[in-house]
């Protein structure tokens, strides 16, 4: 009860932190025409349209973004991927008239199907920039809104305290981040033994030997102070020692490689915790693992406990 209660004020302290989603008269009024050197690179959607993304990160993924490229915009939001040719020219992106755009087509559910739709077609409107006081980047056009903010600035909005990680965390996925924005994912949840945070020490607790002692920065850093030296191939650990098919990455030892490697804390949804550095990315969990089950004559089903063992 005492940890609840603990978790449930780090919460409400950490949402009390968090900047407005919707930029207040005197941030505008103060802000400065943005420009192609201002807005180059990635950024994360605060809000768009009225509709605020409640967290920076979908598991191991950014939940919604907007990265712009040289000659393009590449655009995530709900269901969907898409991208627009153009560039910045002075304070407004200017599409290029290169024919159809190219967007996968996942299914969606309403309002998401829509909301996909009104972002990927909203810098063909020509939207005007501004830099905001406080680092984040509003675009306009037509009346519509799009708020934007830098990755690494964005995360600091959703760094648990050292209390949210202390306890047990099982392990959901394991994603290596490539160059552009490219990445591979294994699933973890076969995986036997939790990640394990326990004051200012942690590890994964079938190989004890190779915990870390850390210490806990405000930007949620687990900044490595201590432990052996880990290897660079699975020694004495049998729980993380298998190969994946081909040896192809990530492996499940990248699970104690990301630990030794100063990873930064960031709260997921339902309660979810994400470890990342720029290589790697962790999704932990203390949600129920629940899986139906149905008997061979499709005449009763059952759910079963699909946890795997501690």
């Amino acid at each position: 009860m005492k940890r609840s209660l603990v978790a449930s004020l780090s919460l409400l302290a950490a949402a009390a932190c968090t900047p407005s989603p919707t930029p207040d008269s005197t941030q505008q009024a103060s802000a400065r025409p943005a420009d192609r050197a201002s807005v180059a690179g990635d950024w994360d959607v605060v809000s768009f349209d009225g509709y605020t993304v409640p967290y920076r990160m979908r598991g191991t993924n950014r939940a919604a973004y907007a990265n712009f490229r040289e000659r393009e915009v590449s655009l995530h939001l709900e269901c969907n991927w898409s991208g627009v040719v153009g560039r910045m020219r002075g304070d407004r992106f200017v599409p290029a008239d290169s024919g159809p755009r190219i967007m996968t087509v996942a299914g969606c559910e309403a309002p998401k199907h829509e909301r996909d739709e009104a972002y990927f077609s909203f810098f063909d409107d020509e939207p005007t920039g501004q830099l905001l006081p406080d680092g984040r980047l509003l675009f306009e056009a037509g009346g519509i809104e799009l708020l934007l903010q830098r990755p690494e600035d964005r995360h600091l909005d959703f760094v648990p305290y050292l209390a949210d990680l202390q306890g047990e965390w099982r392990m959901e996925t394991l994603t290596m981040y490539q160059p552009e924005g490219g990445m591979s994912s294994m699933g973890l949840m076969e995986v036997p033994g939790r990640i394990v945070f326990d004051g200012n020490r942690a590890g994964y607790s079938r190989c004890p030997a190779y915990d870390i002692t850390f210490d806990y920065t405000p930007d949620g850093t687990i900044a490595n102070t201590g432990g052996v030296s880990l290897p660079e191939e699975p020694t004495a650990c049998e729980g993380l020692a298998e190969r994946s098919y081909g040896n192809m990455s990530p492996e499940r030892w990248d699970v104690l490689t990301l630990l030794h490697e100063n990873p930064q804390a960031e709260h997921l949804a339902n309660g979810d915790i994400l470890l990342f550095n720029e290589r790697f990315g962790l999704l932990l969990t203390r949600q129920p693992c629940v899986m139906l089950n149905q008997s061979d004559d499709h005449s009763r089903t059952w759910e079963e406990n699909c946890a795997s063992p501690r």
